[in-house]
């Protein structure tokens, strides 16, 4: 991804994570201009995005930052994702929007 910085937390490959049961790594990612992701979750070949809100109520531009990194990184929006503070999982914008407490 031309010009951003990833902020990793060390760990194994993603192989030898599979094969030792272990979680996988994460990100915050930022680029030069500012825009960020929360969390990246590496999952295989793929990365899966996540905003994270603290209110209960999503506002709708919420969502654009996950759909601009989708398709900036070359990833479904299957693999984004929204969490936030409210009492119910729904999809919105094709982005799963889920609860903090069960993610």
């Amino acid at each position: 991804m031309p010009f951003s910085t990833y902020c990793r937390f060390p760990g194994p490959s993603s192989k030898a994570r599979i094969r030792h049961r272990q979680k996988s790594p994460i990100y915050f990612w930022r680029d030069k201009i500012g825009r960020e992701i929360d969390l990246l979750v590496e999952w295989g070949e793929a990365l899966h995005a996540s905003e994270i809100k603290s209110s209960q109520t999503v506002a709708s531009d919420a969502f654009d930052r996950l759909i601009w990194w989708s398709h900036m990184a070359g990833q479904p929006l299957a693999n984004a994702s929204l969490i936030h503070g409210g009492e119910q999982d729904y999809v919105r914008r094709e982005i799963a929007v889920r609860l903090w407490f069960a993610v």
